[in-house]
């Protein structure tokens, strides 16, 4: 019996669009942006959050676990 276990590789295919304009076609990404209801019921906090972030409430804004090498 031959051996199709779990240590085979699986096949990557390559990304041609990306549905996120500010999330490349090479690049993964970095976070989830807040969603309106969480600006809407909840601005002041989440306008704080964003402060902390380093960068705009986008899906492409690293986060402190992942900066840019």
């Amino acid at each position: 019996m031959g051996s199709m276990g779990r240590t085979t590789q699986n096949k990557r295919y390559d990304i041609k669009a990306s549905e996120n304009a500010d999330v490349a076609v090479n690049e993964v990404m970095r976070r989830v942006e807040f969603v309106s209801n969480e600006y809407e019921t909840n601005g002041a906090a989440v306008e704080d959050a964003i402060g902390k972030l380093g960068g705009p409430d986008k899906g492409s804004t690293r986060l402190w676990w992942n900066p840019e090498m």
